[in-house]
């Protein structure tokens, strides 16, 4: 996940270019994901499969998505 290289990172700047590109919001869920690895919490709590966020993770995107709801 720290490897800029991995084709998640990869494909994550290339949704953020995009984003910049057509000035649209974007919620980052890979670096909200990031924040919570910094914050001592573990990855595999808010994932399903390897993939796919479960419930909890899928709730960690849902509450950077509400930020853009004053």
């Amino acid at each position: 996940m720290d490897n800029p290289k991995d084709p998640i990172n990869l494909h994550a700047e290339q949704i953020r270019a995009l984003a910049r590109q057509y000035r649209t919001g974007l919620v980052d869920s890979l670096e909200a994901f990031k924040a919570f690895r910094k914050t001592g919490g573990k990855l595999e709590t808010l994932m399903s499969q390897f993939n796919h966020p479960n419930r909890q993770g899928h709730e960690l995107v849902a509450n950077e998505l509400l930020k853009w709801f004053p």
